[in-house]
């Protein structure tokens, strides 16, 4: 399988993914998410290319391990209050981030990891 659509399931997390290895596209909009990365995950999912998070419960955004060769990622309408510095250092192939209607407490100091 190659690409996973679960929009609207009420998802709180994203376990149970490890042994999709070959997925390259997750779409998860309108779940119930609070965390990015999922816990279980003790390998990165390598051919993971674009994540779509839209519309979750996350409030803070922490390293982003488990898909290192992210290309793009949708974190719009999440209620993002902080993003780590280094959040998106290990996705040294990102080239679309979305971060649309999020609510950064301190949007100076939170964008500090786009430099």
């Amino acid at each position: 399988m190659k690409k996973l659509t679960l929009n609207y399931n009420l998802l709180k997390s994203i376990h149970g993914l490890k042994s999709l290895r070959k997925l390259e596209t997750l779409s998860l909009v309108g779940n119930m998410i609070t965390d990015c990365a999922p816990s279980d995950c003790t390998e990165p999912m390598l051919e993971l290319k674009e994540l779509d998070l839209r519309g979750n419960k996350i409030t803070c955004v922490e390293a982003i391990r488990s898909f290192p060769n992210l290309e793009e990622i949708n974190l719009n309408d999440n209620p993002i209050k902080m993003i780590f510095p280094k959040a998106f250092g290990p996705c040294t192939k990102l080239i679309n981030l979305s971060l649309d209607n999020v609510k950064l407490r301190w949007p100076k100091e939170d964008l500090v990891f786009l430099k």
